[in-house]
């Protein structure tokens, strides 16, 4: 979870949501979308 914290990402803001963006080549895309879905849809 400490490495989700510190990775680079930048946050988009579009008309109705804020996206974070990691790059291309990032590996921990599918971590971070595993602890999203459980922590959000509690």
């Amino acid at each position: 979870m400490q490495e989700l914290m510190y990775l680079a990402t930048r946050v988009v803001k579009t008309a109705r949501y804020l996206r974070l963006v990691f790059g291309k080549s990032s590996r921990a895309v599918d971590a971070f979308t595993k602890v999203y879905e459980k922590l959000a849809y509690c």
